[in-house]
């Protein structure tokens, strides 16, 4: 036997089979075979264990030993098994290579399961299916050999006993401020049914901590067999699973629940669109409201469950889902899609991807041309052995929420930590704006915009809702051009630039809006200038552009664009470049074909500040462009 084991597994020895073995050796087989159909595993290794003493080269006893034994989850012993097989024979049975690459991965022998693999794959004569799954297991080999060499950085804390208990918590769902959580807490109830109970849990947050987590207990005619909840970016609806209800249409449905009067108001079933007669759950729903990504095992998917994708028509009702394709979705079970606030990373869990084992957490990125890259996985040890399903990752892109099992308790507990660089989103911000009339203080329907400064492209696009406010979410970093328009008033142009770190210290801005009437005047926030000349910058094109839309909408007004500087430079200069400014913008207008006869021009250097000019501040916004109303109105 010693010299079997250490022999080469690329030379074939001599080996018996059932057929011409000994008399002996086949009893103890055929029982063990017995054995086996019936799952009676340890009796068939016992019995293989005697056939093997009787005869050491039966290559049938080592193949049932090494299935009996993998069926039991003893990896050293179908190892040891699948190893003899191929020695005698590499190709007596073809599987046997593969089942032995499996065996050499299980104990992460990752060079000899590649190896293995390596030499069943150069036979394209067998079976495609065990040439697919034998090219799956070497790649899993490959990439568990670079994850385990290569650990991500990982220091997860557990939240604080307020929110993590004895019983298993899995987070579910982080409000975009960061200031409330919900999670499932799932404990066991002794001597009761059902033996384990299910609750839904909120916990708001301060400055420092986490309040005592409560039963989410809504006032719905129907609160049993509720989960996957997740927020709105406003955090005024709810969208979460239900299963069993009267009005579902499968096994479990998607729900939609909003916030009003103080309290969560019934829930209204998504729609035959979204719900089938199959099992639709773990719904995301993105940053502006539009887009609902879920995971459900419908036909048309590649495998258990897939994830999809649907979007808001213009009528409120939902399109018909796409699946995400081959890039994130595989021939296994993807689940707990999570679409960051930046609109572009997918975070979601799959066991049919190539992992370190059970389901793993994986990161797809949406490219220029709206398509979801490749997934990858998130590394070792954010991945292990186990099963990780459940990621949250909060709207800085910095930290990340998981459920993972306790050393201490062995439940699941809700675990904090920072995410690797490689896997962050890109931060987002948000902004709150109210639109008010001037004069009366009263809401506005407005038509919102953030749009590229250089290009005027229209990047995110709002409505003001009746009480005139609207909740927008903006990537950190970048710049905007924000306009604000409602018919029969002037619009309001500004510039934002949100800071990097104050993700969660969102704009709050109440805007006023005046009637279009004789002498109103407007601040052109984004036309912009070179430094002390009556040149243009690129970032001026969205101003412009919104400025030419106004007085194309309003074709029977008449203007007047006024310049003005701060007192920084001399009299005469400041007048004259306070006049070629204004002449440059009239300039723009006029090529873009609006009437020049509906445009005047003035400059007025200094002599019109609206703030001091002893700070860089008052300085800043006393060098501006002014639209002025002649007539027309």
């Amino acid at each position: 036997m010693l010299l079997l084991l250490g022999s080469s597994a690329a030379v074939a020895q001599e080996f018996t089979t059932r057929n011409n073995t000994s008399k002996k050796a086949l009893k103890a087989y055929e029982k063990a075979e017995q054995q086996y159909v019936q799952y009676n595993f340890p009796e068939s290794i016992a019995l293989l264990k005697q056939a093997l003493d009787k005869d050491p080269l039966l290559i049938d006893a080592w193949l049932l030993m090494g299935d009996a034994a993998a069926a039991l989850d003893s990896n050293s012993l179908a190892l040891e098994a699948y190893e003899n097989a191929y020695a005698l024979s590499p190709f007596y049975y073809p599987p046997t290579a593969y089942m032995l690459g499996k065996a050499y991965l299980e104990s992460r022998r990752f060079d000899q399961a590649v190896e293995v693999l390596a030499t069943l794959l150069q036979h394209s004569d067998l079976p495609a299916e065990l040439l697919k799954e034998a090219e799956q297991v070497r790649q899993t080999a490959v990439f568990r050999k670079a994850a385990y060499a290569q650990p991500v950085p990982f220091d997860p804390l557990p939240l604080e006993p307020s929110i993590n208990s004895a019983a298993d918590e899995y987070v579910n769902a982080l409000r975009l401020d960061g200031r409330m959580l919900v999670f499932t807490r799932r404990s066991v109830q002794e001597q009761k049914s059902p033996p384990m109970l299910e609750r839904l849990m909120l916990a708001e947050a301060d400055s420092s901590s986490w309040s005592l987590a409560e039963v989410f207990s809504p006032d719905w005619p129907v609160t049993e067999q509720i989960g996957a909840v997740t927020f709105s970016a406003d955090g005024l609806q709810i969208y979460f699973a239900a299963c069993g209800w009267p009005d579902s249409k499968g096994s479990c449905d998607l729900y939609l629940s909003q916030y009003s009067d103080g309290a969560w108001q019934r829930p209204v079933n998504l729609g035959n669109a979204i719900n089938s007669g199959y099992w639709e759950s773990q719904p995301s729903i993105s940053a502006d409201g539009r887009q609902l990504f879920f995971a459900s095992n419908r036909s048309g998917g590649a495998g258990g469950s897939d994830l999809w994708k649907s979007s808001l028509n213009g009528d409120g009702s939902w399109s018909k889902p796409v699946n995400l394709g081959e890039q994130v979705n595989s021939e296994g079970n993807e689940m707990a899609p999570f679409l960051h606030p930046d609109g572009k990373t997918l975070y979601f869990s799959s066991d049919g991807l190539i992992g370190l084992g059970g389901a793993d957490l994986f990161v797809s990125r949406l490219d220029t041309a709206g398509q979801w890259q490749q997934a990858v996985n998130m590394g070792y040890p954010v991945n292990t052995t186990s099963d990780e399903i459940n990621l949250v990752v909060a709207a800085s892109g910095k930290t990340a929420l998981l459920s993972a099992l306790s050393d201490s308790t062995q439940t699941y507990d809700i675990l904090s930590f920072s995410l690797p660089a490689q896997h962050r989103p890109q931060p987002v911000t948000y902004l709150q704006i109210v639109a008010r009339d001037l004069e009366t203080k009263a809401p506005l329907q407005a038509r919102l915009v953030l749009s590229d400064p250089r290009t005027a492209r229209e990047l995110i696009t709002d409505s003001t809702d009746i009480s005139g406010a609207s909740f927008v979410v903006i990537p950190a970093k970048d710049s905007y051009a924000l306009q604000l328009s409602s018919e029969g008033y002037l619009f309001y142009d500004s510039f934002i630039r949100p800071e990097a770190g104050t993700e969660l210290e969102p704009a709050e801005i109440e805007i006023f809006l005046e009637r279009i009437k004789s002498g109103k005047t407007v601040v052109l926030d984004n036309i912009l200038f070179q430094v002390n000349q009556a040149v243009l910058l690129a970032e001026a094109y969205a101003g412009l552009h919104n400025l030419e839309q106004f007085l194309s909408q309003n074709p029977g007004l008449k203007v007047r664009i006024e310049g003005h500087t701060d007192n920084s430079g001399g009299d005469s200069f400041n007048q004259k470049l306070s006049q070629d400014r204004a002449q440059a913008v009239a300039g723009f207008l006029t090529d873009r074909g609006i009437d020049p006869k509906r445009i005047e021009v003035a400059g007025f250097g200094s002599n019109r500040p609206i703030a001091s000019n002893e700070t860089d501040k008052g300085r800043a916004k006393n060098r501006r462009v002014e639209l002025r109303i002649i007539s027309g109105f």
